[in-house]
């Protein structure tokens, strides 16, 4: 595998090609950050925020990208919300095959441990894990999207919403963590 440096900066040149004029500089370069991190097998999703993206955009940039490096990189699209994940295939593959799910945790005051969700596997379903594919999914309600999101973004703890009229997370502190990668040395 091409080093991580290498790979950003052929994503970079990628992305800020074909968005051109529809976001920031800066904005594509940060995506180009996020995409190389899941094509470099360091995180296994990455939800595309902050810029809107088209169906026919991620199958572009997936194309594109896949015709410099023939990695396990594939694309999610949520029709309702539009909402757009760039996917490592072979470490979700990996997850799947050794039942590595988040804790569910119910929204509900208290909150406590609740069972997979229903909606979990049905969206799952909707995802085809080959390299290359750009997958379409339909969720019932918005807020189903929350438990796969957790899970294509490696997060321990996944939210479930049983009550999508009962606003949640209000009014409740976050902790926000920076971290930062040198790839100078290229490991």
């Amino acid at each position: 595998m091409a080093p991580f440096g290498t790979i950003r900066t052929a994503v970079a040149a990628i992305v800020k090609r074909h968005l051109r004029g529809k976001c920031s500089v800066a904005s594509a370069g940060a995506m180009a950050t996020q995409i190389a991190l899941v094509l470099s097998r360091i995180r296994s999703g990455y939800l595309v925020d902050g810029l809107s993206l088209q169906k026919d955009d991620l199958q572009t940039i997936i194309r594109r990208i896949r015709d410099d490096y023939p990695l396990e990189i594939a694309a999610i699209w949520e029709t309702e919300t539009e909402q757009a994940f760039f996917i490592n295939t072979v470490l979700l593959n990996a997850k799947m095959k050794a039942g590595n799910f988040p804790l569910w945790v119910s929204v509900a005051t208290p909150s406590q441990l609740v069972p997979e969700p229903c909606s979990f596997r049905a969206l799952l379903s909707q995802i085809t894990l080959e390299p290359g594919c750009v997958s379409a999914v339909t969720a019932n309600k918005p807020t189903d999207m929350v438990p796969l999101a957790a899970w294509l973004l490696d997060y321990p703890v996944a939210y479930v919403v049983t009550d999508p009229s009962i606003p949640f997370l209000m009014n409740t502190a976050l902790e926000v963590y920076d971290c930062w990668l040198d790839w100078r040395d290229e490991w």
